[in-house]
């Protein structure tokens, strides 16, 4: 479970729903539809506490997430994939997913 968030606490993250099938491919029609599970993944802490993080390397930033987002079957606080990458790429290819996020675990924050 999270920490309680104190009154006029802000939090900015980057993150994205998705929805997948008994088998855990995507289907936006089954979305739409409301079946099927709806998941929620945060990839990066921008602002905490009103402290502006985008300038920190992505690693302290993804610290922040800690305790910030509930972890259950829906909600993912931190996904991270740093070795076989190339199989990574290779399944997402083959599964025909929508895509991958990457960042430079050293790089600020860098909008667009």
């Amino acid at each position: 479970m999270g920490k309680r968030r104190a009154a006029g606490e802000r939090r900015s993250w980057t993150a994205k729903w998705w929805h997948s099938t008994a088998r855990g491919r995507q289907n936006f029609r089954d979305l739409t539809a409301g079946r099927g599970s709806l998941h929620y993944a945060v990839f990066d802490a921008l602002w905490v506490n009103g402290k502006d993080l985008r300038g920190l390397p992505l690693t302290r930033r993804k610290r922040a997430l800690t305790g910030l987002v509930p972890a259950t079957t829906t909600v993912v606080s931190k996904v991270s994939i740093e070795e076989r990458w190339r199989d990574l790429f290779f399944a997402a290819q083959r599964l025909d997913l929508e895509g991958i996020v990457a960042k430079r675990k050293a790089d600020p924050y860098a909008s667009g």
